[in-house]
């Protein structure tokens, strides 16, 4: 079949329409995967934040004379967090508590597990020994500066 002055082949028309529907295709479905991968990525970022903020939390409470584990448990929930589990070993000099918390993923994914779990350890704060600010000994020159030659005028 002849239109016009162009020859067009009955078997290849739409061919760019279903082309066009198979590439944004993929790109819906990568952008899809990508926002999967960002989302469980979020949920690790803040579940180790979280685990870090309650351990240290817990650590210096403990230290303290309080509770280090209600201490860990209170700071968990006010970062979006559940504590799954604190363990304090140690006496009140030389101890380590450990903290587990879970996070919640906002994606409802079949397959994918719905919460991140994350664990951090604290110790004891250390206390400064002294106040005094350390002073640098002072670099005196031991040789003399050189000197520089002093141009004399000609006779």
């Amino acid at each position: 079949m002849t239109v016009g002055s162009r020859k067009v082949i009955l078997g290849e028309r739409g061919v760019a329409s279903m082309m066009m529907a198979g590439v944004m295709g993929v790109v819906v479905t990568m952008s899809c995967v990508a926002m999967v991968i960002c989302g469980y990525l979020l949920g690790y970022h803040r579940a180790r934040a979280a685990a870090d903020l309650a351990a240290l939390s817990g650590a210096v409470a403990y230290q303290q004379g309080r509770d280090g584990c209600a201490e860990a448990g209170r700071l968990a929930a006010a970062n979006g967090a559940g504590l799954a589990g604190c363990d304090e070993a140690g006496d009140q000099v030389d101890f380590v508590i450990t903290a587990r918390v879970t996070v919640g993923v906002g994606l409802r994914v079949p397959g994918l597990p719905r919460t991140i779990t994350a664990e951090a350890h604290a110790g004891p704060v250390a206390q400064p020994e002294s106040t005094e600010v350390a002073t640098r000994p002072s670099l005196e020159r031991t040789v003399p500066p050189p000197t520089s030659p002093v141009a004399k005028p000609r006779p």
